[in-house]
């Protein structure tokens, strides 16, 4: 969970999250049922934000 902020997407899939954090996908579910980590659907698709990614990996 260290990329710099620089190189962030305007919007991450959770495959590209499962990605980058070296995480399960059942992680990333589990984060968002706790409220810790914020989703949007777009397009029928869950997104995250790259301002919620950033925020997320400071806080983590």
């Amino acid at each position: 969970m260290s990329q710099a902020p620089s190189t962030l997407k305007p919007f991450f899939t959770i495959t590209d999250l499962v990605a980058r954090w070296g995480v399960s996908r059942m992680i990333i579910y589990r984060e968002i049922k706790r409220g810790r980590l914020k989703r949007k659907h777009i397009g029928g698709v869950v997104r995250f934000s790259a301002n919620e990614v950033a925020r997320y990996e400071r806080v983590a």
